[in-house]
């Protein structure tokens, strides 16, 4: 596996976990709403964006009120 698909791998699998849709970790991540969607395609990437986005993702905070379609509701 080449750098540009296990960097790819470690997003999917970081979108499925925090119900993020591709758009919305590209703007978040990098400004770039089509950056995943690039990736997807084959667009290389430095070793600095690889580390960017690794970054973003180790110190991702949801938003408060934000919760994950696995989340249960609490009981009001």
């Amino acid at each position: 596996m080449d750098s540009r698909q296990q960097l790819l791998d470690e997003i999917e699998a970081f979108m499925v976990s925090h119900a993020m849709v591709p758009a919305d970790f590209g703007t978040l991540a990098f400004g770039d709403v089509s950056f995943v969607y690039k990736l997807r395609k084959g667009r290389d990437v430095r070793s600095s964006t690889a580390d960017r986005a690794r970054n973003f993702m180790r110190n991702y905070k949801r938003p408060l009120g934000k919760r994950r379609a696995t989340e249960p509701r609490s009981a009001a």
